[in-house]
C-alpha cells in the first residue's frame, strides 16, 4: 500500500504560488499576529485576513492592493516584486475584429440612376437661369454715380460760409469743427471690441473647506478612502470619483486610509494637511487627533 507522504513533495511542487499564503507563513515565522500587523501597517484586521486568504474581492481596487502588498512585504522583510507579479491583472478588452464591422452599401439600379440624372439636369437648369438673370440685371442697371462731388461739396460749403470769414478768430480754429462729425461713427465700431470680454470663461475658484466640518476632502482623481473614529466605528469606506468632495464629522481621533493620495486634498479643522509624509506607494495612512 502506498504511503500518502510519498506524494507530498510532488503536490507541493505543483502548488501554484499564493501571495496570501506567502505573507501568512512569513508573518507566523516572525511571531506576529494579525492584530500586530494591523497596528503597524494601520490596516483593518479584516483586510489582512482577506489578503492572506487571496480573497481580493473583499479588497478595494488593484492600485490599493498593490500598495498594501508592498507595505506588508517590507514589514516581513520580503522581496515585494515576486508578490506584485503574482497579483491578478486587470482584464484586457478584446479588440473588435474588422470582420465584425459591416457596412451596408446600397447597390445602384436603373431607377436610382434615372433619378440622379434628373437631379443633375434640374440643378444645371437652375444654375443657368440664375446666371442669365444676373447678366440681364447687370446690363439693365444704371451706371453707378460717383460720390466724390458730394464729398467735395460738403467740404467746400463750411469754408465758404461768410460767418466764418467775419470772425476775428484765426481760420485754423475752424478746421477742428469738422472733427465732431466723425465721432458718432467711431462709437459703434468700438462697441464690438468690448463685447467678447463678457463671454470670457470664468476663472476657476479653488474649493475651500466649509465651516463646522472636521474632515473635508476634494478628489482630483478616483480614490478609495476609509475613515474610522476613536471607537473604531467606520465613518467612510467607499470609492470617491474625480471632481467630488466629502464632508465627515465624528469623534476624534480619526484613522484614515487614502488611496491615490497624491490626487487628494485633505482639510482638518479648516487647515489643509500635507499627505506627502504619509504617502507610500500612493497609499496614505495617518491619524488625526
Amino acid at each position: 500500500m502506498d504511503n500518502p507522504s510519498d506524494h507530498m513533495p510532488g503536490e507541493a511542487a505543483t502548488r501554484p504560488f499564493s501571495v496570501g499564503v506567502t505573507l501568512s507563513e512569513a508573518r507566523k515565522q516572525m511571531g506576529l499576529s494579525v492584530a500586530d500587523v494591523a497596528n503597524r501597517l494601520k490596516f483593518a484586521p479584516r483586510q489582512i485576513e482577506a489578503l492572506e486568504a487571496d480573497n481580493f474581492a473583499r479588497l478595494p481596487e488593484l492600485a490599493f492592493v498593490r500598495g498594501f502588498v508592498r507595505s506588508y512585504a517590507r514589514l516581513l522583510q520580503l522581496d515585494p516584486l515576486p508578490l506584485l507579479a503574482a497579483l491578478p491583472q486587470p482584464p484586457e478588452q478584446a479588440p473588435v475584429a474588422p470582420d465584425t464591422i459591416t457596412t451596408r452599401i446600397p447597390f445602384p439600379h436603373a431607377s436610382t440612376t434615372r433619378q440622379l440624372n434628373m437631379l443633375w439636369l434640374a440643378g444645371g437648369v437652375g444654375v443657368a437661369i440664375i446666371l442669365g438673370l444676373f447678366v440681364w440685371l447687370h446690363e439693365k442697371a444704371p451706371p453707378p454715380v460717383s460720390s466724390e462731388p458730394e464729398t467735395a461739396q460738403t467740404i467746400v460749403e463750411p469754408v465758404a460760409l461768410p460767418a466764418v470769414e467775419a470772425t476775428p478768430v484765426p481760420t485754423e480754429i475752424t478746421k477742428p469743427s469738422a472733427i465732431p462729425s466723425a465721432k458718432p461713427s467711431a462709437k459703434p465700431s468700438a462697441a464690438p471690441s468690448a463685447q467678447p470680454s463678457t463671454n470670457a470663461a470664468p476663472v476657476p475658484v479653488a474649493k475651500t473647506p466649509p465651516t463646522g466640518v472636521l474632515i473635508y476632502m476634494v478628489f482630483e482623481a478616483d480614490s478609495w478612502v476609509e475613515i474610522t473614529d476613536k471607537d473604531g466605528k467606520p465613518l467612510m469606506g467607499q470609492l470617491n470619483l474625480r471632481g467630488s468632495e466629502r464632508k465627515v464629522n465624528g469623534n476624534p481621533p480619526f484613522s484614515l486610509l487614502i488611496g491615490n493620495a497624491s490626487q487628494v486634498r485633505l482639510f482638518y479643522r479648516g487647515k489643509q494637511i500635507d499627505l506627502t509624509p504619509y504617502n507610500r506607494a500612493e497609499v496614505a495612512h495617518l491619524t488625526l487627533e
